[in-house]
């Protein structure tokens, strides 16, 4: 392979290919929490290359000062141990091929649309959930005006206590109001709603046993 063209102008300082493979060898370094010598990047990029012999760090040296350059193979291979574009490695702006930070724009992009995706498809959910209890809800309501409507001008024992339950049914939490309990509140306050809950049964209990005991 040739000796990388002098870059033009307009270039940056690092667009040639020794400055590229410095800053792959450093971008590598960063990735793994130090700096990388150039004799521990020849040594890695000999086992990614499934070399016997380490690369030495006079040669990444001489590739790095722009001396000597490596051949394709050993570009690709440096390019998949760093997670850049080979293509962008070998030729730089040369080549519609993304450079790292290009790439990494790209990734940040991607992750950001799937959180997206992901932000969206729970709402769809819980718009799902909270439409089929509202639903649920308005046909419990329904059904019970209709059976009140049915029975509230009957004057028998049994239409009274049943009158009187579907009356405190209705006092109830709905579907919806459970639901709405597990999505928008916090811990303590469902725990006060449940509070409240369990203090009309009470008090419907006690209704109840004075019934009773004034039957009696």
């Amino acid at each position: 392979m040739n000796e990388e063209a002098t870059p033009p102008e307009n270039k940056e300082p690092g667009d040639t290919l020794a400055g590229r493979l410095l800053r792959a060898r450093l971008a590598l370094g960063a990735q793994m929490g130090f700096r990388l010598s150039q004799e521990e990047f020849g040594g890695m990029l000999a086992v990614h290359l499934g070399r016997e012999k380490a690369l030495t760090g006079a040669t990444i040296s001489r590739w790095e000062s722009g001396e000597a350059t490596p051949d394709i193979t050993t570009i690709r291979a440096i390019a998949s141990l760093v997670d850049f574009d080979p293509g962008w490695l070998a030729f730089g702006d040369k080549t519609e091929a993304r450079g790292p930070d290009e790439q990494r724009r790209a990734e940040r992009q991607s992750r950001r649309e799937a959180v997206e995706r992901e932000l969206a498809s729970l709402h769809a959910a819980r718009q799902g959930l909270i439409e089929k209890a509202a639903a649920e809800s308005r046909k419990r309501y329904d059904r019970l005006i209709d059976e009140l409507r049915e029975i509230m001008n009957i004057d028998t024992p049994e239409a009274r206590r049943r009158c009187k339950e579907i009356i405190r049914e209705m006092d109830g939490p709905t579907p919806l109001d459970y639901l709405s309990r597990d999505l928008f509140m916090t811990e303590a306050e469902a725990d006060h709603e449940r509070e409240r809950d369990r203090d009309r049964d009470r008090r419907y209990e006690a209704e109840d046993l004075e019934e009773s005991e004034e039957d009696a």
